[in-house]
């Protein structure tokens, strides 16, 4: 059976929530896809839906269907489905995604706007934004830089809850520092760090943070390799304990001082938000990295512990094709008898 989502699927035992807390409602439904969706059986979901797999794609192209079929709560079940799980995994902000998910999230709100939109506390935030929203991605389109920006520093000033908050900034980031709109190639990174430092003051929570989050550490990576600069862990210098060289440690004997050691200290590891994420999609991604990483690296051990907490994350029933991807990478490294294990 084909499953779009394979290697990032992930199954989790509480609801997600994504973008301004949207997830998929408890409405009443016949349709087995969505009542998996609705139980946060992300895994299961995908199994059932033989077609695309719960594919962003799949997931659009159903709420479509369903609401011109006037089944608007299969349909709006769909398009929360998309934003409780994007990106999907990795987070690439490419003018087709940006516009998919610009689709995705108007339909669903004016559709909203026509049922039980009253219900959710970032509905009338999101109502009251969409319209800047749209213009924005007008003015992005025509590369009026100031304009956009302008409108994006609004929807997060007036705003804070409206589902538009995160893909406005990216936007603004995207044109900025990859597009050199506004007659230059400004650093996405630092445009970003502003813009979450902003949305801290501004009390959003970190959940609705978390697509910033990953263009950021996105744009540091692409800086940091197109500069040649490694990320190296402060270090400091810390003495042992008293052992002359020459003997008796002897006050004002410079030669017979304590020895000094230069200690670096582990950093913590920049992905550890992704590790623990709400979303299923950005954890699992990560989850796998960082066991790729460690095989690759030939640290047997520590790779061995990485591949059980990402197998782990799967219910025991959907952990054929996970494990399928630990093999592949554990014969990548030149290592057959951990594949075979």
């Amino acid at each position: 059976m084909h499953r779009t989502l394979s290697l990032v699927v992930f199954f989790f035992l509480s609801f997600p929530i994504s973008a301004a807390g949207v997830k998929v409602g408890v409405r009443d439904t016949d349709n087995s896809v969505i009542k998996a969706l609705q139980e946060g059986k992300i895994d299961e979901a995908i199994w059932r839906d033989e077609v695309s797999g719960c594919s962003p794609e799949g997931l659009l192209r159903r709420a479509r269907l369903a609401r011109d079929d006037r089944k608007f709560g299969d349909a709006l079940c769909y398009f929360e489905a998309y934003l409780q799980y994007f990106p999907f995994g990795r987070l690439s902000w490419t003018d087709q995604v940006r516009k998919q998910w610009t689709e995705v999230a108007t339909e669903y709100v004016e559709l909203l706007a026509r049922t039980d939109g009253e219900k959710v506390a970032w509905f009338k935030p999101s109502i009251g934004s969409i319209d800047a929203y749209k213009e924005i991605q007008q003015c992005f389109a025509q590369k009026d830089a100031a304009k956009y920006t302008r409108l994006a520093d609004e929807i997060l000033a007036k705003y804070p809850e409206s589902i538009f908050v995160q893909a406005a900034i990216l936007t603004v980031a995207t044109g900025r520092s990859m597009h050199g709109h506004g007659g230059g190639f400004q650093s996405g990174e630092h445009i970003l760090a502003d813009y979450l430092g902003r949305m801290q003051a501004k009390g959003i929570p970190e959940r609705d943070q978390l697509l910033v989050k990953l263009m950021r550490d996105e744009r540091a990576r692409h800086s940091s390799a197109s500069s040649g600069r490694r990320s190296e862990p402060p270090s400091e210098q810390i003495p042992t304990s008293p052992r002359p060289r020459g003997g008796r440690l002897v006050p004002g004997r410079p030669d017979l001082e304590p020895e000094k050691v230069e200690v670096r200290q582990a950093p913590e590891d920049p992905r550890q938000y992704r590790f623990s994420s709400f979303n299923p999609f950005v954890r699992r991604e990560a989850l796998k990295e960082r066991f790729f990483e460690t095989a690759s690296s030939g640290n047997v051990e520590a790779a061995r512990e990485h591949a059980k907490i990402y197998l782990e994350d799967f219910p025991p029933e959907f952990r054929r094709e996970p494990r399928g991807d630990l093999t592949h990478a554990w014969l990548a490294a030149k290592q057959p008898e951990e594949a075979m294990a």
